[in-house]
């Protein structure tokens, strides 16, 4: 991923590259070629975590994803109303504060559709995890949360969970704290436990985190997020967390059964303008459930 800073008079650029065990460093001002180093680990682990810490140093102090200074979201529940209709911003990396701006945008979309008639929801509050929280997460599961993930989890969300009732249709996830994650995680790494090393399902639990309950789940794992269900075939749905969160709420936060029919009541109210032909949650909810697209 490669950062650009620009302001007092410096223009600098700052390149990270993550693979397995080692990350390449390359910075300097924009238009050269810069300088490079590399560093290597013990474990994917270690080098993730060194790397998140990394890009979460170079944000604060400035920089932002090469294309995306002039694509920001709006700050916060205020800043937007139904008639304000915000850009996709570019799902490049797992970016904190990506997580955040999509997060506000998700709890200001909340607001309006809690009271639409033809809906039925309830508040879903998503508490806080501690550092404490996190920290043991990663010990029980032995993996580094990515940034994205870390900054949900440490944020919180206040949104919504319901449905429509005709054509049935649901929305909102029921979204995990960091020790329920821990907990979930651990069972279906039990059920896991002695199968085939080649069986899909295993492999992805194994070394990743369950983000929320029940069927169909969704699962990070390595370099993807997942459509995970025992009872049919695992399915990528993005790059990172951040990504889906995004496409997600541009899907109108809906989480199964009938999207059209959940799509003609909350479009109106829907803040980020990824067409659903083209949103990635729809793509994947579609190929995984295509009795749900009748003609």
């Amino acid at each position: 991923m490669r950062y650009e800073f620009t302001g007092g008079g410096s223009s600098k650029f700052w390149e990270i590259i993550l693979e397995g065990r080692t990350f390449r460093v390359t910075w300097g001002r924009i238009g050269t070629a810069g300088q490079t180093q590399s560093k290597a680990f013990k474990t994917p682990s270690e080098a993730r975590a060194a790397h998140d810490k990394l890009v979460a140093e170079k944000q604060k102090k400035g920089y932002h994803l090469a294309g995306r200074a002039a694509a920001k979201a709006p700050e916060a529940a205020k800043a937007i109303g139904v008639a304000t209709t915000a850009k996709a911003t570019p799902s490049r990396g797992g970016s904190a504060t990506h997580i955040a701006k999509t997060a506000a945008l998700i709890e200001a979309y909340s607001e309006k559709i809690k009271s639409l008639p033809a809906l039925e929801v309830r508040p879903f509050i998503l508490k806080p995890s501690s550092a404490a929280a996190l920290a043991s997460l990663e010990r029980s599961l032995g993996l580094a949360l990515p940034q994205d993930v870390k900054a949900f989890l440490e944020r919180g969300l206040e949104s919504v969970n319901g449905a429509l009732e005709e054509p049935f249709a649901t929305v909102g996830f029921d979204f995990l704290d960091a020790k329920k994650i821990a907990k979930h995680t651990q069972l279906l790494r039990k059920i896991v436990a002695g199968n085939d090393e080649h069986d899909e399902h295993a492999k992805v639990i194994r070394r990743g985190l369950a983000l929320t309950y029940s069927e169909p789940e969704l699962v990070l794992s390595g370099d993807a997020l997942y459509h995970f269900s025992f009872r049919n075939p695992l399915l990528r749905i993005a790059r990172n967390f951040s990504e889906f969160l995004e496409h997600y709420l541009a899907a109108g936060c809906f989480s199964s059964h009938d999207f059209r029919a959940l799509w003609k009541v909350v479009a109106p109210h829907v803040p980020v303008a990824i067409p659903p032909a083209k949103n990635i949650w729809i793509s994947a909810y579609k190929k995984q459930f295509p009795s749900f697209w009748r003609p």
